[in-house]
């Protein structure tokens, strides 16, 4: 059992870097102490060329053991003067705090424990002014700036006291860890006194890391106390822009990557799309959504094209990559030229896929198997069942669009071959593509043929469109699922059936 008076382990290294005002660095420091176990944290101060007396109280403060001191005979700026603070720190996680502030009981403790989840680069805090008001609850774009979009809310706002993922935190507290801070060389120092903060968490997320804004580290903050704090806005801004313009989307967020393609449908394209985009989206990424027919955008961030037929444009100016099933071996000679000229990736949902697209002469390190998924809280095998309009006790089920590919003229062969209208058993075929990329293309005089035949077996289309949510009601309705594809590219009735 560890000793009572061990010394607790070191949660983080304090980086404060200050320009004169002994005052609230008196305050900032006293309070430190107060609400924070000193044995749990270093504290480096990083003194920018004060002339109001900063000097020798942080020398006495040193001698007194309760901080380190770098003196810059010159004023640095606020980045350079963090990343000398960074570089001297030996915590593993690294506090950035601005001498202007008041930290509360348990600001650190919660700060740490943010950062040190797996996947989080930055945590920043909830930040009032001293009359209790909002200050600081995360960054966004506003009216095409990087800003604060709850100032002066009220402390106990929803919108407030939320924990969530954002792109931007600011640098008045902000943790993070040492490691990744110095793999990305600190802050710019580019920037004078502005902006640096919003460019590192982008450069944060831009690595694959989360931004997370923790309100239960309070902070109390007075706000631009430094002389000269804006003195440099706009080329700041026009910094900040040149890096990052063309990587903010319409949302105002970061953007990760454009998909173009159908959404929103119940066709197996449009679900695949969905759950891809939704699956990015819970590991970080920013996903824009356009439609088949959208124009490319200029932004930078990858560009994915998921739609039939395939497209070969980009849908941003960022690296392009071409999502594409196959189902008939080698693929078309055509496309692999394009391939080769235009895309940088291709995902495809099966080795067999990516095998047609290597047969036809595309590099491996090309093209990669990205699976399909099911959702598999919805289709469960237990649960309501669809009531379906036959009273035969026996029922084979074909879902998917009604073309020769899916084989629905086998199916109708094999079907009236194996029974007549005496046997209890009924086909129910659940189409769609009338109003999609398959229209046109359905059987529908097929249909009609096979139930005006007689003594054919009951036949049962359903032609209503069905919500996706209601599509696993179907399948536990049924006692056979029936696929007799020629070819197939995504097979999501195959995975959602089983």
């Amino acid at each position: 059992m560890p000793s009572l008076s061990a010394p607790a382990p070191l949660r983080a290294s304090i980086v404060i870097p200050v320009y004169d005002r002994l005052d609230l660095t008196r305050a900032c420091l006293a309070a430190l102490p107060t609400v924070t176990d000193p044995r749990s944290y270093e504290l480096i101060v990083v003194d920018n060329a004060s002339s109001d007396g900063t000097d020798d109280y942080l020398r006495a403060e040193q001698k007194a053991g309760t901080l380190r001191h770098i003196r810059n005979e010159r004023n640095a700026g606020f980045a350079t003067a963090c990343n000398q603070g960074a570089e001297a720190a030996s915590a593993d996680v690294v506090v950035f705090l601005n001498n202007d502030t008041v930290p509360t009981a348990g600001w650190l403790d919660a700060l740490v424990a943010a950062v040190s989840e797996p996947g989080v680069g930055v945590a920043g805090a909830l930040l009032l002014y001293p009359n209790g008001a909002v200050q600081h609850a995360g960054i966004e774009m506003i009216d095409g700036v990087p800003d604060h979009p709850f100032r002066f809310a009220a402390a106990d706002d929803p919108a407030v006291t939320a924990r969530r993922d954002l792109d931007m935190v600011t640098g008045a507290c902000l943790a993070i860890r040492r490691s990744l801070f110095a793999r990305l060389g600190g802050f710019d120092a580019g920037y004078v006194n502005g902006v640096e903060d919003v460019d590192l968490c982008l450069r944060v997320r831009d690595a694959g890391y989360r931004v997370v804004y923790e309100p239960s580290s309070v902070v109390y903050h007075h706000e631009g106390q430094s002389t000269g704090r804006f003195d440099h806005v706009r080329p700041n801004l026009a910094r900040f822009f040149e890096r990052w313009g063309s990587r903010i989307g319409r949302s105002g967020r970061l953007v990760s990557c454009v998909w173009r393609g159908d959404s929103g449908s119940n066709h197996s394209l449009a679900v695949v799309n969905d759950g891809h985009a939704e699956a990015l989206g819970r590991l970080g990424a920013v996903v824009e959504r356009q439609g088949t027919r959208a124009t490319p955008s200029p932004l930078t961030a990858v560009g994915i094209a998921s739609h039939w037929p395939p497209s070969f444009e980009s849908p941003s100016d960022g690296p392009f990559v071409l999502y594409q099933p196959w189902e008939f071996g080698e693929i078309p000679a055509t496309w692999a030229e394009k391939i080769r000229r235009r895309v940088d990736e291709v995902w495809t949902p099966s080795e067999y896929s990516r095998q047609a697209f290597l047969a036809a002469g595309l590099a491996p390190e090309l093209v990669y198997v990205v699976p399909n998924g099911v959702d598999l809280d919805l289709f469960a095998p237990h649960g309501p069942r669809a009531t379906l309009p036959t009273a035969k006790t026996t029922v084979l089920l074909f879902v998917g669009g009604t073309i020769h590919r899916k084989g629905i003229d086998v199916l109708l062969n094999a079907y009236g071959a194996a029974f007549t209208a005496a046997d209890d058993v009924a086909l129910v075929v659940k189409g769609f593509g009338r109003t999609s990329y398959y229209a046109g293309q359905t059987a529908d005089e097929l249909l009609d043929a096979f139930r005006s035949a007689p003594d054919a077996p009951e036949l049962v289309v359903l032609d209503d469109e069905l919500p996706f949510e209601e599509l696993p009601l179907l399948y536990r309705a049924a006692d056979v699922v029936v696929q007799p594809y020629r070819g197939e590219g995504f097979c999501l009735p195959a995975l959602e059936a089983l």
